[in-house]
């Protein structure tokens, strides 16, 4: 008989739990959650995004809501406030809405405004280091619509800047010169986007896109968001996003991708790989794989609202703004913690409806390896396990530890996970959704309203942008003036009412049919008195003239001529009409000298 050497023992019996069922760490990554540290926290200010910069500072877009005097916040990566940078204003605009911000190597700050600046259009804004604005860019047309969110940095310091409306990424120089735009049209295919947020970029080049929602809305109210990857110039790939709609995301130093995660759906969206909709930001590899999960919904320390901005730090950290508790949070990759060998173990949610959900967090100390039974017949041997329990009932679960000296330890909690079969359905308000024929259109653009609204309603209001209401269930309107237009559907049934989330936008270009004003004039400078002859040069057949001078005389005539007897600054404005339409212009001329000693009569005066 072979007599086996005790100094073995402990390593003979950890290699035999290891090949019996009890493994070391694989599966997800756990994030455990460190600090918390406010951010955007005066008046009406919401943190929104967070960037990193190469000296390891943390820039915090602080939205206002209530003054729209916005900010930009550095940060300590320890939490200290160190300076609130004011964003660029003058007297007719100010940077209002910042979404964004990335910084490159050499520390120069990229700010995205949705639609703030010149013209209430989206803007990139770029701060010295110092916090001064050195430039801004706006290649956005004023009839695109655009709404500028996410900014990714590139190896080359190129900027990418995502469009929600537009569903594009456009590329640019660092000093803003456009080098191309990506997508343009609505899906996930290649070459398609479905309302972009942010856009991270890889060292090799490669862009890596958070789509909100899969297809439109009335497409999408029970689907998830999507990741678009896609090398510029040449391949797209992609993969539908773990959580619920996709949000705003960075890479970390070793390639990997983090998505923080708006919670919209919640426990309604069925948990595919295992992993409910309900965590904060979700990290993936580069192929699609997801990797760790951090953060659950609530108000408790390590749980969150809504998560906004999300970025990894140098040692490995990730701060993600909290922008219903104007925090930024810090979270690390979870460690087990020296010290004798201990079996303890955590569970989110406890309870819930089947099909449930359930991840297992490991607070063990000195452990090597883990076996997990869940009480439904079923184990895993994963550090950190997420397990879906199929059917009603109560469940028993177990964790056992065991550390490289062989020991041997098990925590037992009974009836732990509690999962229910479906609940009754509530009664709920009705759920107003709405669709349009035609969105754009030259004038008069007759477009035709379904009402698609969801709990049985018996009253509606429609508000069609132009000062008009209907309460038809399904309206027809006609816009007959140029212009943009938000559309709003409120409904109501006995459990309550509803309005639409977002509105119909609709763009009514001019009718084709009406005039388009015009005219010369003789002269628009000299001496009193001066005798000007102004002739109408409008196209598209005017049928009606009226020409004003400054509130000092007018005339119907159609190439009227008239003598100004007083020096100064006069405005002329003449509005065409005809049945299909109106147009105006305004041109301004110049009186000099004096007007004549003891004359009389009007300043202005028709002669012909």
């Amino acid at each position: 008989m072979v007599l086996l050497d005790l100094r073995w023992y402990p390593l003979v019996l950890l290699v035999c739990l290891l090949a019996g069922g009890i493994g070391g760490a694989t599966g997800l990554e756990p994030y455990e959650f460190a600090t918390s540290w406010p951010a955007a926290d005066e008046g009406l200010m919401f943190p929104e995004g967070i960037a990193t910069a190469p000296n390891g500072d943390l820039y915090v877009t602080a939205f206002d809501s209530g003054t729209y005097h916005s900010s930009i916040e550095r940060h300590a990566a320890d939490g200290r406030l160190l300076s609130r940078i004011a964003l660029p204003v003058n007297e007719s605009w100010e940077a209002s809405h910042p979404m964004d911000v990335a910084v490159n190597r050499s520390g120069y700050v990229y700010v995205t405004d949705a639609v703030g600046g010149p013209g209430r259009r989206g803007a990139v804004f770029v701060l010295s280091p110092e916090g001064v604005l050195v430039d801004y860019w706006q290649p956005w047309d004023a009839a695109d619509q655009a709404l500028v969110y996410g900014i990714g940095i590139g190896p080359d310091d190129h900027v990418f800047v995502t469009d929600y409306n537009a569903d594009t990424v456009s590329e640019f120089t660092a000093g803003g010169d456009l080098v191309a735009v990506y997508g343009g049209s609505h899906g996930t295919g290649p070459g398609q986007f479905s309302m972009p947020v942010d856009v991270a970029v890889a060292a090799d080049g490669t862009c890596y896109v958070s789509n909100f929602v899969q297809g439109t809305w009335e497409e999408s109210k029970d689907r998830r968001g999507y990741i678009t990857r896609f090398v510029p110039g040449g391949s797209w790939t992609g993969w539908e996003f773990d959580g619920d709609w996709a949000l705003m995301t960075c890479l970390d130093d070793s390639g990997r991708l983090l998505v923080s995660n708006f919670v919209h759906h919640g426990a309604a969206v069925t948990p595919i790989r295992g992993v409910n909709a309900d965590y904060a930001v979700y990290t993936y590899e580069a192929d699609g794989t997801l990797s760790g999960v951090m953060g659950s919904r609530g108000e408790a320390a390590g749980q969150v609202e809504r998560p906004m901005g999300v970025v990894a730090g140098r040692s490995g950290e990730v701060y993600v703004t909290e922008n219903a508790q104007r925090t930024v949070q810090v979270w690390r990759p979870y460690a087990s913690p020296p010290g004798p060998l201990s079996a303890s173990f955590a569970a989110y949610p406890q309870s819930g409806t089947a099909p449930l959900a359930v991840r297992f967090l490991d607070y063990s100390t000195g452990a090597a390896g883990w076996s997990w039974d869940f009480g439904d017949g079923t184990s895993s041997n994963e550090h950190a396990p997420v397990h879906t329990y199929q059917r009603p009932g109560h469940y028993t679960v177990s964790l056992t530890t065991v550390d490289l000296t062989g020991g041997v330890k098990t925590e037992t909690k009974y009836d732990y996970v509690v999962s229910t079969g479906p609940a009754p359905t509530p009664i709920q308000a009705p759920v107003a959704e709405s669709w349009a024929n035609a969105t754009k259109g030259p004038a008069p653009l007759v477009v035709a309203f379904t009402d698609e609204s969801t709990g049985s309603p018996c009253g509606w209001v429609w508000e069609f942008g132009d000062g008009e209401t209907s309460s038809e269930q399904h309206p027809v309107h006609t816009y007959t003036a140029p212009g943009v237009y938000l559309v709003n559907l409120t409904v109501f049934a006995a459990s309550g009412s509803g309005r639409t989330e977002y509105p119909i936008r609709i763009r009514v270009a001019p009718d084709p049919r009406a005039p388009v004003a015009n005219f010369t004039l003789s002269r628009d400078f000299g001496a009193a008195p001066l005798y000007v002859k102004f002739t109408d040069t409008s196209v598209g057949s005017p049928a009606s003239w009226r020409w004003d001078f400054d509130g000092l005389a007018w005339t119907t005539t159609a190439s009227p001529t008239v003598v100004f007897r007083r020096p100064g600054e006069y405005a002329v404005t003449l509005t065409v009409a005809n049945a299909f339409g109106s147009s105006t212009l305004t041109r301004n001329l110049t009186v000099t000298g004096a007007m004549a000693h003891g004359s009389s009569g009007p300043v202005v005066k028709i002669v012909g």
